[in-house]
Formats: C-alpha cells, structure tokens, sequence
C-alpha cells in the first residue's frame, strides 16, 4: 500500500519472495497502472551503484533474527543495484560488494511492468528466519514520489522502521 502522505494514484503494487535452494531468493514486485505518469529508465549496464531509492526504485529488506542487524537490497529498473549491512536502524552501514544479484525488468504495453531480482548471499538461510520488507518507491514525472510496503510507520515514509518489516518466512522445513 502507498504511503498515507504520498499519493499513489491509479497504481497496485504486488510483491513476491521466492527461496531458491539453500542461499538464494527471487524477489518479484509487479506494478500496474498507468505507467506512461512514472519515472521507468531503460535498461543500462546491469552494475553496482548507491543511492538509487533517489528515483524509482525496489528494495528487499531482511532483519537476522533476534538481533538489530539488517540487510538492504535495491534494485532499479535500468537493471543497476545496491546491497548493504545495517548494524542497527539507519546506522553501522557497510556495502557488500560480494552479494550475486541478477534484475530482469519486463514491461508489458502502459499498464503493466514487472521485476523480478535473483540473490544469492551466503547470509539466505539465516535472514529467513528473521523479519522481511518488501517497498517500492515510485518517482512520478511530475517530480512527486510515493511510498509502497505492507505497512508504514506514523510520520514520514521510513522502510527501515521495524514497522515496515513482516512476520518472519521460518526455516525451510527438512525431511
């Protein structure tokens, strides 16, 4: 859901995280609506690059479990990312440069775009078992932006706030 202070206006916004084997994740986030009103650069050399929530842009938020340490991914629709290690909320940030990430953006006509981000980070199994946040952030072209995850915290848009982190997804189960 938009954020109640920024306008999300005619668009929905669904997201997906799939595990892949023993430390990899398929995150998929599919948008719908108008997309001739947003911010959506074309495909450019797939590389590592900060400060990308700066425009529209996807994120993957995953808590270690009962600890404040935290990672973040960003994936932009020109196919460029981001991932970094919180220590504990907004501070001890590092970047992790080893993480393998692979970003296949798919637009179908004006009403309908789809990401989907593959991650493999020896760290997978582990974050499973703590909280998940999937946001958006969507830069329109009349400068405005909004703000998407399952939840927000009061005030201003803020994903690294406990409040936009989910239940946890469990450990796979083992026969």
């Amino acid at each position: 859901m938009a954020h109640p202070d920024s306008d999300g206006g005619e668009f929905s916004l669904a997201t997906k995280l799939t595990r892949f084997g023993v430390d990899a994740l398929k995150c998929e986030f599919i948008l719908l609506g108008p997309l001739d009103q947003l911010v959506l650069p074309d495909i450019d050399l797939p590389q590592r690059e900060d400060e990308l929530w700066k425009t529209t842009c996807f994120e993957l938020f995953l808590k270690y479990p009962e600890s404040t340490a935290y990672r973040e991914w960003n994936f932009a629709p020109t196919g460029k990312y981001a991932s970094y290690w919180f220590e504990d909320y907004r501070s001890g940030m590092m970047p992790m440069l080893y993480d393998r990430m692979d970003i296949w953006p798919e637009r179908t006509g004006n009403v309908r775009y789809r990401l989907d981000a593959y991650i493999q980070c020896s760290d997978i199994p582990t974050l499973l078992e703590g909280q998940v946040g999937l946001s958006t952030i969507l830069e329109h072209r009349d400068g405005s932006k909004s703000y998407w995850a399952v939840s927000h915290p009061e005030g201003k848009p803020d994903f690294h706030h406990s409040d936009c982190f989910g239940t946890n997804l469990g450990a796979p189960s083992r026969a």
